[in-house]
């Protein structure tokens, strides 16, 4: 599953961390796994959190679906590559 740091204005409840959400000084606010809730957004600006660390919640719909691949029953570098591409899409990577 991918990971990734969205910006806060882009984080929603609901979001699940996918690492320790730290203030500036580098202290523990939450730790990984936490799902983020309207009252854990509204506090972090005031924490200087600028970004979010959460799961990509299509990332692992994306690796069920190419599961086979995994499995090493043959080296599909296409298979790969589509996987990655869709990786990029969902996540809203530019290239």
């Amino acid at each position: 599953m991918e990971n990734r740091d969205l910006p806060l204005a882009q984080a929603r409840a609901g979001m699940v961390l996918s690492g320790e959400l730290r203030d500036a000084r580098g202290q523990v606010l939450l730790p990984a796994g936490a799902m983020l809730t309207p009252a854990m957004l509204a506090s972090f600006a005031r924490h200087g959190i600028d970004t979010v660390p959460v799961r990509d919640p299509h990332g692992e719909r994306i690796d069920y679906l190419f599961r086979k691949l995994d499995a090493g029953s043959a080296d599909v570098p296409a298979g790969a590559a589509l996987r990655a591409c869709l990786h990029a899409y969902r996540s809203g990577a530019k290239g």
